[in-house]
């Protein structure tokens, strides 16, 4: 008796799952940044400030409540869910697809959702050099040939992203 092999995803699922992952890890990371920024002071609390309990006590009880702080924010409790639940999906995938076209390719559609999630939620604007660059990286030939070469994205990240108030400033000086 032969045993059916398993068939492969289809090409429709696999983009549809790459956009899921990009767009959960890139979209959110601006809301995650504003609300962290954002949250109020917290409530004093008598064990952080006791002199009498031991150091090491005082340090893990600051970063429990800075967690639950944040994790009481909904501004940031949602995006972080969406964030976290694009790394599930991307779990899932890595099972599904190519190992070495889903990390380059995810992580450079998370980079154009980022741009574009800073455009959102902060107002940033994106210059023309800027987005014939992340249009270029997207194209899966450039962005597998520049991630094989050692491209690297991150450097050049926020070169050519300013917010409205430094376009004003410059219009101002010149």
């Amino acid at each position: 008796m032969d045993t059916p092999l398993p068939s492969s995803p289809s090409t429709w699922r696999i983009l549809t799952s790459y956009l899921l992952v990009s767009v959960s890890w890139g979209f959110t990371t601006p809301f995650l940044r504003l609300a962290a920024l954002s949250t109020p002071s917290p409530p004093a609390r008598p064990a952080l400030s006791d002199p009498n309990a031991p150091w090491l006590k005082r340090k893990v009880l600051s970063g429990v409540y800075a967690v639950v702080d944040l994790l009481r924010n909904p501004k940031y409790a949602i995006p972080l869910l969406v964030n976290v639940t694009g790394s599930v999906w991307f779990f899932l995938l890595v099972g599904e697809a190519e190992l070495s076209l889903t990390v380059p390719i995810t992580n450079s559609l998370a980079f154009l959702f980022t741009v574009l999630g800073e455009w959102w939620a902060e107002g940033k604007v994106i210059s023309r050099g800027l987005l014939l660059r992340l249009l270029g990286s997207v194209d899966k030939r450039l962005m597998i040939s520049r991630y094989l070469a050692g491209y690297d994205f991150g450097a050049r990240r926020y070169s050519a992203v300013c917010s409205r108030e430094d376009l004003n400033e410059e219009k101002l000086k010149s």
